[in-house]
């Protein structure tokens, strides 16, 4: 199936590059949450969805035209609850993490996304 062009403000909004990523912050819980998109195709996927942030990750979906493909939960967050069900409900995204994705992870557009581990977490 072939995909729309990106949006104008997609374009726009990645400065000319062929990816898109936007770091967005929920000051409450001190999570950051990462929209990445294709900017060719317009797929898209969000990474650590919080849910009190759910209708602002929407809305930038939305107004930046991405169709979203996946929200992917690096881990179980003892600070916030995911809000990857309710991006699901609203857009038809598919939900991953990295037990559930394997290390072959999925297509965005021409994007791979391939889960690993963090030192970190």
């Amino acid at each position: 199936m072939a995909q729309a062009p990106a949006s104008s403000l997609l374009q726009a909004a990645a400065g000319g590059v062929p990816l898109l990523l936007r770091q967005l912050f929920d000051d409450s819980t001190g999570t950051f949450t990462y929209l990445l998109a294709d900017v060719p195709s317009g797929e898209g996927v969000l990474i650590g969805p919080v849910f009190e942030q759910h209708a602002r990750d929407l809305s930038l979906i939305h107004e930046l035209g991405i169709h979203l493909v996946a929200c992917l939960d690096t881990h179980v967050h003892a600070d916030h609850v995911t809000g990857s069900w309710l991006m699901h409900q609203a857009t038809g995204s598919a939900i991953g993490s990295q037990s559930r994705l394997g290390r072959d992870g999925f297509n965005a557009g021409r994007t791979t996304c391939r889960t690993g581990g963090t030192p970190a977490c």
